[in-house]
């Protein structure tokens, strides 16, 4: 079996929307004007590592002029999972948070500065529970994000008993997410 390979160290791949980037005619939504009332979200995050939810009190929040509501995973219909590839990724922690800036809510208000506001003022109320902060201590307990998926092109194993050189040893990288990641924003308007 012939598998085309596309790209390769040194190779440069056009992005699919790169020639709208660099022509400056890609639009954003800070290019768009808001429409006449545009409601605002901002998430309200875990400020806990590892916890159990207690409680969400956002009263202080919803006394603001202007704030409109707070929704949690309990006013999510249907399924509460954002995971583009595998399962398992909440859009709002239900009952436990597992990262410092897991999302637990979402407050929404009149403007982008009052939602970031009322936010800040959510009270969340937290049970400790044992945080793994490190790689070493996720394999010893066998803690992982999402199954093992393992990518194979061709015979590893072989093609590298058969090189004239070969290392062993390992390597730490200290970020703990390696995916394409950049900030995100969307704008819903019904027609």
């Amino acid at each position: 079996m012939t598998t085309e390979l596309r790209g390769g160290v040194g190779s440069a791949i056009v992005h699919d929307s790169a020639h709208k980037h660099v022509s400056g005619e890609a639009i954003y939504l800070d290019d768009i004007p808001n429409p006449a009332g545009l409601l605002h979200g901002q998430i309200v995050m875990s400020t806990q590592a590892h916890a159990k939810i207690v409680s969400i009190n956002a009263e202080e929040a919803l006394a603001l002029e202007g704030v409109k509501a707070i929704y949690t995973a309990k006013d999510i219909i249907g399924h509460n999972d954002a995971a583009p590839i595998f399962s398992n990724e909440p859009v709002l922690a239900e009952e436990i948070v597992e990262y410092v800036g897991m999302p637990l809510a979402v407050i929404v208000a009149d403007s982008f500065k009052l939602a970031s506001k009322a936010a800040s003022m959510v009270r969340v109320e937290y049970e400790q529970l044992e945080p793994i902060l490190n790689i070493k201590e996720a394999l010893k307990k066998e803690s992982f994000v999402a199954p093992d998926h393992t990518l194979v092109l061709g015979d590893a194993k072989t093609a590298i008993s058969n090189s004239q050189h070969n290392l062993k040893g390992s390597f730490t990288i200290g970020g703990q997410d390696h995916f394409y990641l950049e900030g995100q924003i969307a704008m819903a308007i019904p027609q």
